[in-house]
C-alpha cells in the first residue's frame, strides 16, 4: 500500500512538474539582433534575422531566428523617403535577391542600396544602406506582427545611427 501510495505521488508530482520543464523560451534571435555582424573586411552587408511571436506564454514570446528574402537594388543616391522607394522597386527588378535563413552575408558594391524584405505584401519594409569599401556593414531585420524594421549600424563604428524605415505598401 506504502508503494503505491509513494508511486501515486510521484506520477502526480511528474504530471505537474512536466509543463514547470518546458519553461525553455526561444529567444536566440532577439538576442542577436542587437548585436552587429562581424566586419569581414570586405564590401558587404551581413546580420541576423529574428521573427517575435504574437503568442506569449508563461510569460514568454518566443523570438527565434527566422527566413525571409530579401531584396537589393543600387541606388544613385541614398534614398530616404517612401515615394523614391516606390519609385525604384516598380522601375526594375532587384539587382540581388537572397533568401536569408537566421543569418546572411553579401557582397556588395561600395555605395547606396535600397534594401527590402517582404516587398510582395502589406508588411515590406526597406531601409537605405550605404556600403563602405573594405568594410561588413551589419544590417539586422526584426519582423513583428506590426511593423517588422531593420537595425542597421555603422559600417566604421558599430554604432547603431538611426535609420529611416520605408513602407512602401502603406
Amino acid at each position: 500500500m506504502t508503494r503505491a501510495l509513494a508511486c501515486s505521488f510521484l506520477c502526480v508530482a511528474l504530471w505537474f512538474a512536466v509543463p514547470a520543464c518546458n519553461i525553455f523560451c526561444e529567444r536566440s534571435g532577439c538576442d542577436a539582433i542587437g548585436t552587429p555582424a562581424a566586419d569581414n573586411r570586405k564590401s558587404e552587408i551581413a546580420g541576423f534575422i529574428a521573427s517575435e511571436g504574437d503568442v506569449v506564454e508563461n510569460g514568454c514570446s518566443e523570438c527565434p531566428f527566422a527566413r525571409s528574402p530579401l531584396d537589393l537594388w543600387v541606388t544613385p543616391e541614398p534614398v530616404n523617403d517612401v515615394v523614391g522607394a516606390r519609385a525604384i522597386i516598380q522601375a526594375a527588378p532587384a539587382t540581388i535577391t537572397l533568401q536569408a535563413d537566421g543569418r546572411y552575408r553579401q557582397a556588395l558594391d561600395p555605395g547606396s542600396h535600397l534594401l527590402c524584405a517582404g516587398i510582395s505584401g502589406y508588411g515590406a519594409v526597406c531601409v537605405n544602406v550605404d556600403v563602405v569599401a573594405g568594410h561588413t556593414t551589419p544590417v539586422n531585420l526584426y519582423l513583428c506582427t506590426g511593423l517588422s524594421r531593420f537595425i542597421v549600424f555603422d559600417p566604421l563604428t558599430h554604432a547603431r545611427p538611426t535609420a529611416t524605415m520605408l513602407y512602401p505598401n502603406q
